[in-house]
């Protein structure tokens, strides 16, 4: 059996489609390769960390000076020199045969441990491409602009050095193509853990709609978009939920809506995703896949989102478009939608779609390609 290192920065901290993604692309490479033949080097800064796991914690010292010192050797996010270090140590102790980095930021130190390691095969995930990303931060905030290029620069890197460079969809292949003048050698959408849902509709006396996802601009501009915009052409019965880490800071801005409830983060979503009739996704800014569109179809629910949200998704969703997954753009779209559909709280058709596609037992199949 192959044995495998792993390299990821998402598995701690605040909820995010990352952390959920990284977390599952370990549990795919465990079920891939065995357990015991996979090490994961979890790569944190300030993030509290929880101990109760198998993982290699290293940590990057929040000191300025060195965060300096540290992007003059090439480096970024949560690594330096002295983990990269003990990263080749434990290559050659395990004589591993892949090396799986869990973002595309790290390209300095796949140069580096393809040097230390000239037999290692590498393969890289990018959970964006941030060649096209870093122009947009570096605007929103000058200062950043030194670890934008850095970031560009690693990328790059990881490009040229990676021997498989991975990707969530044809979208995300194509900027790879621009920037980097050849093909992503795999595309791997989304993945997650399947859930244990109620295999069963019921009819609601209103249409309770869901809205999931934290409090990050382009979430907080759609939510603000639906509710100004598409919830005065309703003209069903219908009730708004609002949940996600730190979306309880709008709580205010909509107390006087008796139609809409507005949670922050809670322990356990399904809940909240079994007493929904639809899910919606009014998001028209990002890049990538959105976790929680693959989140909605894990849980069998009918999903409507704009073209940005179901990116990477209406690829293998022809047969459901317009029936249990509806493409909408513009508030008339939406409200049509909605007013003119009766929606049941489980869709058996997108729960199979999560299935075949975007489920852990989904992902082994490429993954054993490695």
């Amino acid at each position: 059996m192959k044995k495998v290192i792993c390299i990821a920065n998402f598995l701690f901290g605040n909820a995010s489609g990352a952390q959920s993604l990284a977390k599952t692309h370990i549990a795919a490479l465990y079920q891939t390769f065995g357990e015991d033949n996979v090490v994961v080097f979890a790569l944190v800064g300030t993030e509290k960390v929880d101990t109760n796991n198998r993982y290699i914690i290293e940590n990057v010292e929040n000191n300025h000076f060195k965060r300096v010192i540290n992007l003059i050797k090439g480096n970024t996010g949560k690594i330096n020199s002295e983990i990269i270090d003990k990263i080749i140590e434990t290559i050659k102790a395990r004589k591993a045969d892949l090396v799986f980095v869990d973002d595309s930021i790290y390209g300095n130190a796949i140069e580096i441990i393809k040097k230390g390691c000239p037999n290692i095969k590498v393969a890289s995930f990018y959970h964006d491409i941030k060649r096209y990303l870093a122009i947009e931060w570096a605007k929103k905030n000058p200062k950043s602009i030194p670890i934008q290029m850095s970031l560009v620069l690693n990328e790059w890197k990881t490009a040229r050095y990676a021997d498989v460079n991975i990707v969530l969809n044809s979208r995300e292949a194509k900027l790879f193509e621009k920037y980097y003048h050849k093909e992503p050698e795999m595309l791997l959408p989304i993945i997650l853990p399947k859930q244990e849902v109620i295999h069963k509709t019921q009819q609601n006396s209103v249409c309770n709609i869901l809205f999931v996802g934290g409090y990050y601009y382009p979430n907080v501009n759609g939510f603000r978009w639906f509710v100004e915009k598409v919830t005065p052409l309703l003209k069903v019965d219908y009730k708004l939920m609002l949940v996600g880490n730190k979306m309880d800071l709008l709580k205010e801005e909509f107390k006087t809506n008796d139609n809409i409830t507005v949670l922050g983060r809670v322990e356990n979503l399904t809940p909240y995703y079994e007493s929904a009739n639809v899910v919606i996704g009014p998001i028209f800014e990002g890049a990538g896949m959105k976790v929680k569109t693959a989140e909605a179809f894990s849980y069998g629910k009918i999903y409507i989102g704009t073209n940005e949200s179901l990116e990477g998704y209406k690829e293998l969703a022809d047969e459901l478009i317009g029936k249990s997954v509806f493409v909408c753009n513009d508030e008339t779209e939406f409200a049509d939608t909605i007013n003119n559909n009766t929606f049941g709280t489980f869709c058996k058709e997108n729960y199979d779609f999560f299935i075949e596609n975007y489920s852990i037992e989904a992902a082994v199949k490429k993954i054993k390609t490695l």
